[in-house]
């Protein structure tokens, strides 16, 4: 079952949606032409490592040294299967068990927030319902967009409302917003195979859909791809290329013996190169899925992804925080750091930030050599979640958020 707000159905071409539903035009007719744009704005950190290539890295610079908190929100019990925060505009919005915060960057204060059992301003908590989210937020445009059960939902970041909202009936963590589409990876009311579609960002009808066991999870710009994920019998997942405008596949690729994708281990894109893998990690091109490079990372399972500036590629994970040559693998320097498997790290400008089991450790990314160290008054392993975004760190805690700033 699918729901549209009335606002939804104008953005939507302005009751066209009513034809469609009917049979009378096909999506090609009263959608609006299906346009992928990795673009995110500068300084912003809308989604899961930052953008839809999955980099984790911010071009704009954020804390260098003199770090100090300037304030810290409550929130719900943070959520298990996500990192759970995101920032865009002026708000901060962060998942958890029971429900979605948006809080705003100046002082921490809620804009608004969305339970499972909110029933005011005229909202029917039939369509509306947020507990045990497994994706998001993901922030395009005005819009927010969350999955709980196994649904998605796309909310105003004004209010908390709902504009759309898309029905599945299997679990699953990850939406990818590109341009004004929406890919979603599952099962569909009454379909027997699992789907993969596009959906139109303003309406949530969709654009496309392609049978297929795979997630959306990256997005590779220079070539224009989608980039999913699928399982393989052999445990190492299995890599698909697809066109976004049309979803045919065009390429796949895996990697007996280092799943490329697995928990937080998203593939990573950068230079015309697709990343992967808990350990070795392996670099394909993005042109055709072949082999360019594969390192090894010692005894680190890794747990948490990978990021990178397009120069270098970067993990910290298992005690350890590594730098490799994005073009060759080649090692560049390994340094002992504090850290956790519940966070992933993340770029800015030069200085890799390194979430710790209840602060972050900042580290040259030139030389691994420490810039600061700060850590929160909180209980041992809080820390879930770690972003960058207008010069600011944001910290996702059990259940808080924390911004930090400094010199930068």
């Amino acid at each position: 079952m699918a729901y549209l707000s009335r606002r939804g159905l104008l953005a939507a071409t302005g009751g066209g949606l009513a034809s469609l539903a009917a049979g009378v035009l096909r999506p090609e007719t009263v959608l609006p032409a299906l346009a992928v744009d990795p673009q995110v704005p500068t300084g912003e950190w809308p989604m899961h490592k930052c953008d839809p290539a999955r980099s984790g890295y911010q071009p704009e610079p954020g804390p260098r040294e003199g770090v100090t908190e300037r304030w810290s929100g409550s929130v719900g019990e943070g959520a298990p299967y996500v990192p759970g925060i995101a920032a865009a505009g002026r708000q901060v919005l962060t998942v958890a068990r029971d429900g979605m915060w948006a809080l705003s960057t100046e002082d921490g204060s809620p804009d608004w927030m969305v339970s499972a059992d909110e029933d005011s301003a005229g909202r029917n908590p039939d369509v509306l319902r947020i507990w045990f989210p497994r994706g998001g937020p993901v922030v395009r445009d005005d819009r927010a967009f969350v999955v709980s059960g196994s649904d998605v939902y796309a909310l105003s970041t004004e209010d908390g409302s709902p504009d759309w909202s898309f029905s599945t009936t299997s679990g699953f963590e990850h939406v990818l917003p590109v341009g004004n589409v929406v890919f979603a990876g599952a099962s569909r009311p009454a379909a027997r195979d699992d789907r993969l579609v596009a959906l139109d960002r303003a309406s949530g009808v969709p654009q496309w859909q392609r049978v297929a066991p795979e997630v959306p999870l990256a997005f590779a710009p220079d070539e224009g791809y989608l980039i999913g994920a699928a399982p393989s019998l052999d445990g190492s997942g299995t890599l698909i290329a697809r066109n976004p405008v049309r979803g045919n596949p065009v390429w796949e690729a895996s990697h007996p013996g280092s799943p490329l994708v697995s928990g937080q281990v998203i593939p990573t894109v950068g230079d015309g190169r697709v990343y992967g893998g808990r350990g070795p990690v392996v670099a394909l091109s993005t042109a055709d899925g072949s082999e360019r490079w594969s390192a090894p990372i010692g005894d680190v399972d890794l747990q948490t992804g990978l990021v990178t500036d397009g120069d270098g590629l970067y993990l910290a994970d298992g005690g350890i925080a590594l730098a490799l040559d994005a073009a060759t693998g080649e090692r560049r320097w390994i340094t002992e750091a504090e850290t956790t498997p519940l966070a992933s790290p993340v770029l800015a400008r030069e200085t890799l930030y390194v979430p710790t089991p209840r602060g972050v450790t900042a580290l040259r990314t030139e030389s691994g050599t420490e810039r600061f160290s700060h850590e929160l008054d909180l209980p041992r392993w809080s820390v879930r979640g770690l972003i960058v975004a207008d010069g600011r760190l944001y910290l996702r805690g059990e259940r808080t958020v924390h911004a930090l700033e400094g010199e930068r």
